[in-house]
């Protein structure tokens, strides 16, 4: 257990129900901010100008990082509930960046790929993203970084696994 963590009991009701061990030392606290915080510069410093939600980018970078798939697995990946995902993207082949074909072995499924449009979209953008990313990186040195990204996945992955016993999510 990670300091005290259990709410404060005072009856002012405009007092603090956590000291500050317990909300500094949270971790989904301390990851939300950081979260919300790159959200927020992504979008000021790269996105705004270039016509891309954050939440077009998502799906762009994933469909860029593992190629064309089905709407739950491109949500999935960019970390996207399903319904966000879909909406998200049929405003994506509005704009055609996304292209919506049958799946060849499964005609109930569809497969979501990058047009060229799609493609031009993305490059506008990632160079700008990616540099962000590399600021960042420069804060630490090369083994911290390697440390990080390492303690980030066995995070991301216990997360997985908690979402997977959970079951699927209300929509």
């Amino acid at each position: 257990m990670i300091g005290s963590d259990y709410p404060m009991h005072d009856s002012d009701p405009f007092a603090p129900l956590l000291n500050e061990d317990a909300f500094d030392k949270n971790f989904n606290i301390r990851v939300l901010r950081l979260a919300s915080s790159l959200s927020t510069i992504l979008q000021r410093s790269t996105l705004r100008d270039s016509n891309v939600t954050t939440q077009e980018y998502r799906i762009l970078i994933s469909i860029a990082r593992h190629g064309a798939g089905h709407l739950r697995a491109i949500s999935r990946k960019a970390s996207m509930d399903a319904a966000h995902a879909s909406r998200t993207m049929k405003a994506m082949q509005s704009k055609g960046w996304l292209d919506r074909n049958p799946d060849p072995t499964d005609k109930r499924l569809a497969v979501f790929s990058m047009t060229d449009q799609g493609r031009t979209a993305f490059m506008q953008v990632y160079p700008a993203a990616a540099k962000l990313s590399d600021d960042f990186s420069k804060l630490f040195t090369e083994d911290e970084v390697h440390h990080l990204c390492d303690m980030l996945d066995r995070a991301r992955a216990y997360a997985a696994t908690r979402l997977d016993d959970a079951g699927p999510a209300e929509t």
